[in-house]
């Protein structure tokens, strides 16, 4: 899989240049796993403290 950024956005520059500026980083499945998961965990931690919130509010107010 290709992705490519634009260099003054991330300021990634390949190392191997051949006269013009070669902006395309390779993402292997290891890395797009590994974000993957962080955004699950992300999604997870943020539906339970939504959930730990929303129980305690709930309790206040019986």
């Amino acid at each position: 899989m290709q992705v490519s950024f634009l260099p003054h956005l991330t300021g990634y520059s390949s190392p191997i240049t051949s006269g013009r500026e070669d902006t395309t980083m390779y993402l292997d499945d290891a890395v797009i796993f590994g974000l993957v998961t962080v955004a699950m965990m992300v999604a997870f931690m943020g539906g339970w403290v939504a959930f730990i919130v929303r129980d305690h509010h709930r309790k206040n107010k019986h």
